[in-house]
């Protein structure tokens, strides 16, 4: 079978197995390649519940609710489809336009409302211009970063807060000017 996928050029979507509790009810499904990473006992942040990874069977993430609210933020495939270099300007250029107040197509007018909340709130990425957040929470701090130009970039962004991170307890993650 993955040979056949292989020759045809199928793109095979990523693994999900469904969550649930281990007294009942099915809580959502998450990417198997996250799950993949913990271990029995693990705590992660699910739907906005702190839940402990009890066992994987039959596709199937058993948990129950954690004691502790710290754990691990699940990840999505995102890191592994990112915008292309081409589809990365065509956003900034329809952000930027959006920043102006010019919703034309169909789809800006769709996003309308959201665009103009994340403008309320801080600001639209355009070329130019990198939108950085940082956010506290309950759970800990949090930090968003909107690129938008493409994998590499993507990927040398992230190494650098993590080396920066990681290297120094500052919380000062971008010396970027």
């Amino acid at each position: 079978m993955r040979r056949h996928r292989n020759n045809v050029g199928t793109i095979v979507a990523n693994g999900t197995l469904n969550v649930a509790y281990l007294a009942g009810g099915r809580i959502g499904a998450i990417e198997e390649s996250f799950i993949s990473r913990l271990k029995p006992g693990a705590i992660f942040t699910f739907g906005g519940r702190a839940l402990e990874l009890i066992r994987v069977q039959d596709m199937t993430a058993w948990v129950k609710r954690a004691t502790s609210a710290r754990g691990a933020m699940p990840q999505w495939a995102g890191s592994r489809m990112p915008l292309s270099s081409e589809l990365a300007e065509a956003t900034l250029t329809m952000l930027a336009r959006a920043a102006d107040g010019i919703y034309e197509e169909p789809e800006m007018r769709a996003v309308r409302p959201l665009l103009e909340l994340q403008q309320k709130w801080s600001a639209l990425p355009e070329p130019g211009v990198l939108v950085a957040e940082v956010l506290k929470s309950r759970e800990g701090h949090h930090f968003f970063c909107y690129p938008f130009a493409g994998r590499t970039a993507h990927r040398s962004v992230w190494a650098h807060c993590w080396h920066g991170e990681s290297r120094e307890k500052s919380r000062v993650l971008f010396p970027f000017q």
